[in-house]
């Protein structure tokens, strides 16, 4: 038994946690939310404040502390930690410029000749919409830093622009890409790795926009594995991609330890970058941690040392993951809070004889002992089954019972998947 700090509370960091629970540690978790607490011991700490942080564990005797949102691996705690001789799982300041810098990451793949779309590089909102002004092509325009998944905006047709100008113009930042649209299925791409090695860590498809056509938000749901990840697409993502990026990270002076998450599409010329993350991905960790069939910890431990990780595999069940986001009314724009959520007395949900859901906290929080809306993303919702049909049963047959007012959820979660399931 070991403990261990995750740093977060939404439903990436309980999934973690969940995982790390079920293999027998002591779990310590900043902030944390109402569902990591009935395991976890949830504190108060401010993440920005890195001493603070490195203080609650040394007095607490934490053996390891678990990185999960992407601003703190930007504000550089994994340095903080580093210069302490610390153990920290995730990628440095300089090595998260893979996330917190389109504009720097999109230079870095060039540079290694790894496939990314067709990008022009703005160093200002008004320069970028001057030269977007009138287009009829397909594009995506991007926030070059940090949006919580919020940050791209889909051009279709010229009517589309006004208002992805005026949403990303609300995120100011002062650099923006502009990339041709790809073509293809979406595919999101895990892998551990010291700096050097590698190992595969899952695969999943993620849903970005609220509902089809609408606004990107952080994710409403997806599920896992991908079909698609055939061993021969395997094999070419992480020989064309996922070495020479790493190889590429290690050769420019900020060698990489932790997670890579590609968001990958798969097109007619093969498979191509859309953006790289510095961290797990959210909601797909929901998916991945249930159907992980090892131990999570040693992995995630063997990333900080170098030569360790090739000792490992991850190894996953031979099942399959459908999650579905519940939603506060008025997301992705102004959502809702304080609303009471009913359903959750009974923790995870069994929703019959042989079925069950696992449910993952993310905008929640506890308020005179009623567990209420705090956030866009409410729950994650996963059910698990050898095949996709079944598995979204049982999420959606969770879904049904956990209810708050104005609560919004996609249906449409792997239909895709399991109509090509049940033809074939």
């Amino acid at each position: 038994m070991q403990r261990v700090l995750i740093i977060g509370g939404g439903g990436r960091e309980h999934a973690i946690a969940w995982k790390l629970h079920q293999e027998g540690h002591e779990i310590h978790a900043a902030p944390g939310n109402p569902g990591m607490a009935l395991f976890a011991r949830c504190v108060a700490l401010d993440a920005k404040n890195h001493l603070s942080v490195v203080r609650y564990v040394k007095d607490n005797a934490i053996d390891f502390v678990v990185v999960g949102p992407e601003a703190p691996l930007g504000d550089g705690i994994v340095d903080t930690f580093n210069g302490l001789n610390l153990a920290i799982f995730g990628p440095t300041k300089a090595a998260s410029r893979i996330e917190t810098s389109k504009y720097w990451c999109c230079g870095l793949l060039e540079d290694a000749r790894v496939s990314i779309p067709f990008t022009s590089y703005f160093a200002s909102f008004a320069s970028m919409r001057e030269e977007v002004q009138g287009t009829h092509g397909r594009i995506v325009i991007k926030k070059s830093g940090l949006a919580a998944g919020k940050g791209a905006e889909v051009i279709r047709m010229a009517s589309d622009l006004p208002g992805a100008l005026a949403r990303l113009e609300r995120l100011e930042d002062d650099q923006y890409l502009v990339q041709e649209m790809e073509e293809g299925p979406e595919l999101s791409f895990f892998v551990l790795t010291d700096g050097d090695d590698f190992l595969f860590g899952g695969s999943a498809q993620d849903y970005k926009p609220l509902h089809s056509g609408g606004p990107n938000t952080g994710g409403m749901g997806g599920f896992s594995p991908h079909p698609i990840l055939t061993a021969e697409l395997k094999t070419q993502i992480e020989e064309t991609i996922v070495r020479p990026t790493i190889k590429a990270l290690a050769n420019c002076g900020c060698p990489y330890k932790g997670v890579m998450y590609f968001q990958l599409m798969i097109t007619k010329r093969g498979p191509v970058v859309i953006e790289i993350n510095c961290r797990f991905g959210d909601p797909e960790t929901q998916l991945l941690m249930p159907l992980l069939d090892c131990e999570l910890l040693p992995l995630l431990q063997a990333t900080t040392k170098f030569g360790f990780l090739r000792m490992f595999e991850a190894k996953f069940k031979p099942e399959v993951a459908v999650g579905i986001v519940m939603a506060s009314e008025g997301y992705p724009d102004k959502p809702i809070t304080g609303r009471a959520i009913i359903g959750l007395d009974l923790g995870p949900e069994h929703v019959g004889p042989n079925d069950y859901a696992h449910v993952f906290h993310a905008g929640t929080k506890l308020v005179d002992g009623q567990v209420v809306t705090s956030g866009g993303r409410v729950l994650t919702v996963v059910g698990t089954a050898p095949d996709y049909y079944t598995a979204k049963n049982v999420a959606m047959k969770a879904v049904s019972l956990i209810k708050f007012e104005g609560e919004y959820h996609r249906e449409d979660i792997a239909d895709e998947v399991i109509a090509t399931e049940t033809r074939g």
